[in-house]
């Protein structure tokens, strides 16, 4: 039979195998708007890493009793568990600030669209002015 900690270990392994799928889709967001800005396809990726935050709110959800256990036994972490939480919390660290980055993009196209927009609608506005009154 496996050790609570054992058992833990495990499923922080499956958890961190989805943060690195969460990891790559964020890098594709980054990439996204880097390439060729698409706040659609960007939000398409945000839709993807949800489901992926599903997974592993369902794997949190099974680990609770364990956990529970864990916590009741006062254990201390052992090297392998200790390392798996390590390296999901680089991840989710790392993931983070690409995230950051993304935010920042996709908010700068925006800034940019609309001052584009604005622009727009001030040489539309100008040119009625200039046809209404005859304005050359």
């Amino acid at each position: 039979m496996m050790s609570v900690s054992q058992q833990l270990a495990e499923a922080y392994r499956k958890e961190q195998e989805v943060y690195f799928q969460i990891s790559d889709l964020v890098k594709q967001q980054r990439e996204v708007m880097e390439i060729a800005p698409d706040p659609g396809a960007v939000l398409q990726l945000c839709n993807q890493v949800e489901d992926l935050m599903k997974e592993i709110s369902v794997i949190e959800e099974a680990i609770e009793p364990a956990k529970r256990r864990w916590q009741e036994t006062r254990h201390s972490l052992d090297v392998e568990l200790d390392s798996v939480l390590a390296g999901i919390q680089a991840l989710i660290e790392e993931t983070a600030r690409t995230q950051i980055e993304v935010q920042e993009k996709v908010l700068a196209y925006m800034r940019r669209q609309e001052e584009r927009t604005g622009g727009a609608r001030k040489m539309v506005k100008v040119n009625r002015a200039r046809a209404i009154y005859g304005a050359v």
